[in-house]
């Protein structure tokens, strides 16, 4: 067969999904392996579930034939058992040498190491209690060390464990080979470590604070080196958040490769008053940035499968091999086999491209006629089982190729290939073979092939674009000869904000789009007061549901493309007295009014949100400043989205000031600032020195449009400041904490 790149891509699943019996799914980990995925999740009865898909949407009950149907671990016939408790949270499984090894916390009382034959288990436990507290999360290097990631109040940890699975290795580093990344983490608790190793770069993934908490989210920290060293660890952003009615607690994440072998996806779990269920978000990467696409509810476009066989006889029987495909320019494989051999990744009539696993090395060898040169040796940590599975992933594309073996990245390279075949000599000296997949996608290419719903980073424009200029690190440029195409996808019929990164050089540019083939559509860049890069909304169109191709042709840079659904609410006007109608704000600590308007606590965080959502606003109120703390502050909210309040058990406290994101513009400790506020991460924008009358009045305007944030003090301009990167649209309000204020007015007046 010839590889195709079009087949399924308009497949569409819905998060919040039950396993069969409508089962939930907490703490969900997904574990690919010969051609299945294999998911595990905490299970509250002296058990562990365990269920196989062929495609990540679909589950079936997995069976060992020891344990029930479902399950692949069982205290009652495990008489290792750990002993600290009997509801293991979060287990996690990785592949090593023909062992199956689990790593879970029983009842959050420290870790225990389990071992199985298969990924349906029967597990049986191999350590005593590890302890260093919950969320175990095993990673294999290129170079064979394996470590354990851990969880708790102080940051994520991870430690160096022996090559049996049954301890961690001590005397190097801090205490028990700890290494605390003091970076990472959210607030006083910390959970659910994952790290992927993409390319060269290392992705840790951690989430916290309180899973019962709506804001349950999930940040990313990244490095880049030869080999891991935690010290390079540098958190970058959230990636995963939500606090909407009906769909929120969002966390617990592992990443894992798709079914098109180029895609990776976060897997992760929402909360529905209580149970909480698998989900799904499709990664896009630009060098050391992350984000999701699919990061909602329903209607989310999948990705395609790759072409599949089973053994050798489903496969195509032609001269001395037998074929998989044939392949082109850009494609992954993935050979599952037992015993050591030859995998044919290219061959056509001039050249064959060889692996050769040899047990203790992996070498990629190019054969011309009588003529061997070896490409690249991969020596290995030890010699591997000939009689157990093991997995070869090749990706090449446009003369670069990665290699993973066991599911660990060994390397990158370069090697020239044409159009070719791939598939086993039939002289093949393997034991057995498994699953063999291809695809035509490979490095990346799936983010130019699939619509997101979200995000493009520039580098992801369609193949049929005119080719652009790469602009310095993650930045394209676009001359008036390109046509760049974006494929995207809009859920329904409506109004999209489109926004794009520039750099100060793309400021003020005249430039354009199209949608489709239908009319093309000029726009300005917006011009700020910086020369750093700024992320911005720069035209409203509609939109109807379904795929469309986006053109951008002009003379500037971008580094992403976003879209999202435009939103403006309605303008309103309160006088908060006795009298006043609360129904259309979130409050927090707001019981009642009283005559003399909304009065805060000093012991209390107090703000008041409106549930509309607005884009370029005026927001006002009139206010007196009684008193406060060192650490008092009284003003507006702009901007707020993914707002809540805190479990009450939550490790910062369910009195935490900033359980929410955007930004905050009024008075602070005897200044006037401008706030970026990101949960636990604040950002000054501006600060001017503004000392404050107790008891007088104040009349407070702040205005935003698009980036640009001020504030109006009876009348008179005080502080203005641009921001990168920040939410463009998201409710107003009032807030008040560690201070005595009283509010008497609230109008929003929306600026078209």
């Amino acid at each position: 067969m010839k590889l195709t790149k079009k087949d399924g891509l308009l497949t569409l699943y819905d998060n919040g999904m039950k396993m069969p019996f409508d089962l939930e799914a907490p703490d969900p980990f997904l574990y690919r392996f010969n051609g299945k995925y294999y998911l595990y999740f905490t299970t509250p009865d002296s058990r562990i579930s365990c269920y196989v898909s062929d495609d990540m949407l679909h589950f079936e009950p997995c069976s060992n034939k020891v344990t029930d149907v479902g399950y692949c671990y069982d205290y009652r016939s495990d008489p290792n058992h750990p002993k600290t408790g009997d509801c293991p949270y979060a287990p996690e499984v990785i592949y090593h040498d023909g062992s199956f090894y689990m790593v879970a916390s029983p009842d959050g009382n420290g870790h225990y190491f389990f071992r199985a034959e298969k990924p349906e288990g029967p597990f049986t436990c191999i350590s005593e209690n590890l302890e260093r507290r919950i969320d175990g999360s095993f990673f294999i290097d290129s170079d064979g060390k394996k470590y354990l990631f851990t969880s708790g109040e102080e940051s994520i940890r991870v430690y160096e464990i022996n090559d049996d699975f049954t301890s961690c290795k001590g005397g190097k580093g801090t205490e028990g080979g700890k290494t605390s990344l003091l970076t990472c983490r959210l607030s006083g608790w910390n959970e659910g470590p994952y790290m992927l190793k993409r390319y060269g770069r290392y992705y840790l993934t951690y989430c916290g604070a309180h899973f019962l908490s709506r804001d349950y989210r999930v940040d990313y920290a990244t490095e880049r080196c030869d080999t891991f060293d935690p010290a390079y660890l540098e958190r970058k952003a959230t990636i995963l958040v939500s606090t909407n009615d009906d769909y929120y607690g969002l966390g617990h994440s592992c990443t894992v490769l798709g079914p098109d072998l180029d895609s990776y996806f976060m897997v992760y779990h929402n909360m529905e008053e209580g149970p909480r269920y698998y989900n799904l978000a499709r990664i896009s990467f630009d060098d050391d940035r992350m984000a999701l696409n699919g990061m909602r509810r329903h209607g989310i476009p999948f990705v395609g499968r790759a072409h599949t066989t089973n053994g050798l006889e489903q496969m195509l029987d032609k001269d001395d091999m037998y074929l998989l495909a044939e392949h082109g320019d850009t494609y992954s494989v993935e050979f599952n086999n037992i015993g050591y051999g030859e995998m044919i990744l290219s061959r056509n009539s001039e050249k064959t491209l060889v692996l050769n696993f040899k047990g203790d090395s992996i070498s990629l060898v190019m054969q011309c006629g009588k003529d061997y040169q070896t490409i690249q040796e991969y020596p290995l940590d030890h010699l591997y089982r000939k009689d157990v599975v093991h997995s070869f992933l090749f990706q090449f594309r446009q003369g670069r190729f990665a290699l993973c073996f066991d599911h660990r990245e060994l390397g990158l390279g370069q090697v020239e290939l044409g159009e070719g075949a791939v598939g086993y000599r039939k002289d093949h000296t393997f034991h057995e073979i498994l699953s063999s997949s291809i695809s035509a996608v490979a490095l990346g290419s799936s983010d130019r092939l699939y619509p997101a719903d979200t995000i493009h980073y520039a580098k992801d424009y369609e193949e049929e674009s005119s080719l652009c200029e790469k602009a310095g690190t993650g930045f394209l440029h676009v001359s008036p000869m390109d046509d760049v195409i974006y494929n995207i996808f809009v859920p329904d019929d409506q109004e999209e904000d489109i926004i794009l990164t520039i750099p100060a050089s793309s400021f003020h540019r005249e430039v354009g789009m199209r949608i489709d083939e239908n009319e093309f559509h000029p726009f300005t860049l917006p011009s700020f007061q910086t020369d750093k890069e700024v992320r911005t909304k720069v035209l409203t169109l509609p939109m109807k549901k379904g795929v469309h191709a986006i053109h951008f042709k002009g003379d500037f840079s971008f580094s992403a493309f976003e879209h999202r659904k435009h939103q403006n609410g309605t303008d309103l006007s309160v006088s908060l007295d006795e009298h006043a109608d609360l129904d259309p704000f979130h409050c927090r600590n707001v019981e009642s009014l009283e005559d003399t308007g909304l009065v805060s606590h000093e012991e209390k965080v107090v703000s008041l949100l409106t549930k509309q959502v607005y884009t370029d606003v005026k927001v006002e109120t009139d206010m007196v400043f009684v008193h406060a703390k060192e650490t008092g502050g009284a003003g507006l909210l702009l901007s707020v989205t993914d707002d809540c309040i805190p479990f009450k058990e939550d490790a910062d406290g369910s009195e935490h000031a900033t359980s929410f994101r955007g930004f905050f513009i009024g008075f602070d400790m005897g200044r006037i600032c401008i706030k970026k506020v990101d949960y636990n991460f604040l950002e000054t924008i501006a600060s001017e020195e503004y000392p404050i009358v107790p008891g007088k009045s104040y009349h407070l305007a702040a205005y935003q449009e698009n980036n640009e944030l001020r504030l109006c003090v009876n009348d008179v301009e005080v502080i203005k400041g641009v921001f990168q990167n920040g939410n463009l649209n998201g409710k107003v309000g009032l807030y008040a904490q560690n201070c005595k204020a009283c509010f008497t007015s609230f109008s929003v007046h929306s600026q078209h």
